[in-house]
């Protein structure tokens, strides 16, 4: 009859308290987890793909849609905008369950979203682009991978002569071409070749310039443009 006397009661109170530590200690661990979505999890060609996966996130007037979606390094990534297009985010969950969340800048700049928006390339720094096109011309920003955390560049690209892209040179690394103009193409002071490519690092260094052309379609390589590091020179 030890047991029910004040030194058993003691015992069985000391287990519940240390039942409930525990209970605590795990509470706090799950949340102290990097956040992630259960439509997130399992492989990376899965991902939200449902209004209400989606609906966790607003964009602008309502729940973000999605618009586009890759993977790239392990990492799925998505492009995400409200019903208009003219806002958004987007949206990168890394292998290891990192969710990473970003709001786009380019729209602030007037550049409308597509399908077509959101290009990746896998190189030695995997990088990926999103850009869209407005009334003053092209633009794109870029997000970084380094060590499994993503990161935005510090300034979006701007193109004047509407066309924008991201790709990877082997000898260069991943880089952002951009057509730029030396005038309004309207304009009768405007010169026979207002276009020519300017090519940028991701990190934001111009490589250089092509010779000014026509038109768009003249570009090297059109309409997969192309740039060999012959034909740069310094820009204007």
């Amino acid at each position: 009859m030890a047991g029910g006397g004040p030194a058993g009661r003691a015992v069985v109170v000391t287990a519940c308290i240390a039942a409930a530590l525990t209970l605590l200690a795990l509470v706090g661990a799950i949340a102290l987890r990097p956040h992630q979505t259960s439509t997130d999890a399992g492989t990376a060609g899965s991902g939200p793909t449902t209004a209400a996966a989606n609906a966790t996130l607003q964009c602008s007037d309502g729940p973000c849609q999605s618009l586009a979606r890759t993977t790239v390094a392990g990492s799925t990534v998505q492009l995400l905008a409200n019903g208009a297009a003219t806002t958004g985010r987007v949206r990168i969950v890394t292998a290891q369950g990192l969710d990473s969340v970003f709001e786009t800048t380019i729209s602030q700049l007037g550049a409308k979203l597509t399908a077509q928006s959101l290009s990746c390339v896998n190189a030695t720094t995997p990088v990926c682009m999103v850009s869209g096109s407005g009334s003053e011309g092209s633009a794109g920003e870029v997000f970084l991978e380094t060590d499994g955390n993503w990161t935005r560049a510090d300034a979006p690209y701007v193109a004047s002569g509407g066309y924008i892209s991201l790709r990877a040179d082997s000898a260069r690394g991943p880089e952002v071409l951009t057509a730029q103009t030396t005038c309004d193409p309207d304009s009768s002071q405007c010169p026979t070749d207002p276009i020519y490519l300017q090519v940028f690092t991701v990190t934001g260094d111009t490589l250089g310039c092509t010779s000014p052309v026509s038109k768009l379609d003249r570009l090297p390589g059109w309409p997969n443009v192309t740039v060999t590091q012959t034909q740069l020179r310094d820009c204007p």
